[in-house]
């Protein structure tokens, strides 16, 4: 059908576009506390650092983040884990996983950079 081409032109347009804003949802391990910091009660902050592209290079990278909600470790039927909104300002390499992982948080099922003992939990 060609309204459906058109469609989804227009939503691959509109995506491209640099007044678009893409927000991702991540299942992390970590109750959303760094070095003591409720990182909930911060609202959206942002996280800068470099990231190594696929070539090795470092390019720079901002990711704005929101911790939504977080629960302590309570034992083994109730992990450590938070929901947290991800806007990556730049489209670098793994860049959200990177953030989250530089935090103390990494997304959870994330084989490279995250827990694997965790991991294998939430399979």
């Amino acid at each position: 059908d060609g309204s459906e081409k058109g469609d989804t032109a227009q939503l691959i347009e509109a995506m491209a576009s640099p007044e678009s804003i893409k927000t991702y949802v991540a299942l992390v391990r970590g109750e959303g506390i760094l070095r003591g910091e409720n990182l909930r009660e911060k609202g959206w902050f942002d996280v800068s650092r470099p990231i190594k592209d696929e070539g090795g290079e470092e390019k720079d990278a901002t990711t704005s983040f929101k911790f939504v909600a977080g629960q302590p470790e309570t034992g083994f039927d109730r992990p450590r884990v938070s929901l947290v909104l991800a806007r990556p300002k730049d489209g670098r390499w793994h860049q959200i996983r990177r953030h989250l992982n530089g935090l103390s948080h990494p997304i959870l099922g994330d084989s490279t950079h995250g827990h694997s003992k965790t991991n294998g939990i939430w399979k």
